[in-house]
C-alpha cells in the first residue's frame, strides 16, 4: 500500500488556548483516529515494492471503485472512463478494450483494491502483452505484498513465532528473487513457481500481525542476503541445495529434522498405471513407447530420488527426479524421498514430505514454535550461521 498523507488529521488546526477535559477528550479522540485511520498500515521508513504476476492469459476483466485506468498508445498517455472496469483482452497489436488497442495499462485505485475478476488486490496494477497472452501485474507495498501471502503459504492460526519466521523468510526471498531478476518485467509469480499470493482476501490481522512485528526483517549470512528457500514438510530430514541445483550454499544444508512429524503429508502414496506414466511423461520425450519398466537409479546422501529409468517399446531414457516429480505433478508426487514399486500394470509410489526439502520445514517450524522456541531461534536452526536484522542494517 501506498504511503498517505495526513487529510484532516493536521495537526496545526488541533490548537487550544484553554485545555478542558473537554478539550483534552476532543484532542485525544482525534489523535487516535490519526493514529487508526490515516496513518500507513506499515509505518516504517522502507518504500520497498514488489512487482507480481498474478494472471496471464488472452482475456481479463479489470474493475474496483474509485479505479482510474490510464492506457498507452505509442508515446501518448490516455484516460480511459469506466464506472464498473473494463474488459481486456490480447490482441494482435496490443491490448484490446472497447475497440481500442493499447500497448500497456495501468489501473489505480484510491478505494478498496482493484479487482481482478473479482479478487482484490493492493497496490496498482499494470497489464502488458507477453506474445499472444496478457500479464498483469501487481506493484504493491513489500509488507502488504507479505500480509497476502501468509494464508496461501502457512496458516495465520499457527502459532504466532512460526507465523513470523514464515513473514521473514518470504520477504528474504521476495527481495532475493527482486535483487536478482529472472524475469523481464516483474519479480514473482504469483504461484508455487515463486510464492503463493491471492491479494486482499487473503488477508487477517494475525498475518498483519506477524508481518509488523518482523517489519523489514531480512536474512544475511556473511552480510549478504540469503536465498531464502522453504517446503512444506521435510518428512525427518532437510536436502542439501548441492542435491537439487547442484550448486554448494553453505547455510542450506541437510539436517536432522524431528519437527514436523504432525504433518499432513509426513506420509503419502499415489498410483498410477503405465499409459497414464506415458502421457505424462511425453513432455520430456516426445517418442516414448509402451511403457515396460521404471526404475530409480540414484539417490542423494539424504535418500532422495536424484534420477529415473524409463524403458519403452522405442528405447529407454533417464530423468532427473525433480523432473520426474513435476511430470507427475507436484500435487501426487509429494516430494523426491520415495520408493515405488510396479505391480501388474500399475506403478505404487509411497513416500514422505512434501517439496523440494531445501530450507526451512513450514510444519517443522510449527512444531518449533509449539516447543515454545522463537522465530530466531527457528530461522537459525534451519538456516544455520544466519543473521536476522532489518534492511536498514539495524
Amino acid at each position: 500500500m501506498n504511503q498517505k498523507k495526513l487529510r484532516s488529521c493536521d495537526f496545526e488546526r488541533l490548537r487550544f488556548p484553554i485545555f478542558t477535559s473537554s478539550h483534552l477528550l476532543i484532542f485525544s479522540t482525534s489523535f487516535l483516529y490519526c493514529l487508526l485511520f490515516t496513518f500507513p498500515s506499515f509505518a516504517w521508513e522502507s518504500q520497498e515494492t514488489v512487482r507480481v504476476a498474478i494472471f496471464k492469459g488472452t482475456a481479463v476483466s479489470v474493475g474496483g471503485e474509485g479505479i482510474a485506468i490510464t492506457g498507452m498508445i505509442g508515446s501518448n498517455k490516455v484516460s480511459i472512463r469506466s464506472s464498473d472496469g473494463i474488459e481486456t483482452k490480447a490482441g494482435r497489436d496490443g491490448i484490446v478494450v472497447n475497440g481500442t488497442s493499447y500497448s500497456s495499462l495501468e489501473i489505480e485505485s484510491k478505494e478498496s483494491g482493484i479487482k481482478v475478476n473479482g479478487k482484490r488486490y493492493r497496490g496498482k496494477i499494470e497489464i502488458v502483452k507477453d506474445n499472444s497472452s496478457l500479464i498483469l501485474i501487481n506493484e504493491l507495498n513489500l509488507e502488504d505484498y507479505l500480509v497476502g501471502l501468509i494464508n496461501q503459504e502457512i496458516s495465520s492460526k499457527w502459532p504466532m513465532e512460526a507465523v513470523k519466521a514464515q513473514a521473514v523468510v518470504a520477504r528474504t526471498y521476495a527481495l532475493y528473487q527482486k535483487n536478482n531478476r529472472k524475469y523481464p518485467t516483474y519479480d514473482l509469480e504469483s504461484t508455487v513457481a515463486s510464492q503463493v499470493y491471492s491479494g486482499i482476501e487473503s488477508e487477517d490481522e494475525l498475518a498483519r500481525q506477524a508481518v509488523k512485528e518482523t517489519e523489514g526483517e531480512v536474512a544475511y549470512y556473511n552480510g549478504e542476503m540469503i536465498q531464502a528457500l522453504y517446503h512444506s514438510s521435510c518428512g525427518g530430514k532437510t536436502e542439501d541445495a548441492l542435491e537439487v541445483w547442484g550448486k554448494e550454499i553453505p547455510y542450506l544444508k541437510s539436517i536432522k529434522d524431528p519437527h514436523c512429524t504432525e504433518a499432513p503429508n509426513y506420509f503419502w502414496q499415489y498410483n498410477i498405471d503405465m499409459n497414464g506414466l506415458r502421457n505424462r511423461l511425453m513432455r520430456f520425450n516426445g517418442g516414448i513407447g509402451e511403457i515396460n519398466s521404471v526404475s530409480i537409479l540414484k539417490r542423494s546422501r539424504t535418500g532422495r530420488v536424484t534420477s529415473i529409468s524409463v524403458r519403452h517399446s522405442n528405447g529407454s531414457f533417464e530423468l532427473p527426479g525433480k523432473d520426474f516429480r513435476e511430470a507427475l505433478g507436484f500435487e501426487n508426487i509429494r516430494s523426491t524421498d520415495f520408493t515405488l514399486k510396479i505391480k501388474g500394470d500399475s506403478v505404487y509410489f509411497a513416500g514422505s514430505g512434501g517439496g523440494h526439502g531445501v530450507g526451512m520445514c513450514q510444519w517443522g517450524a510449527k512444531g518449533m514454535a509449539e516447543e515454545g522456541k522463537s522465530y530466531k531461534d527457528i530461522l537459525k536452526w534451519y538456516y544455520p550461521g544466519v543473521t536476522i536484522k532489518r534492511m536498514n542494517g539495524s
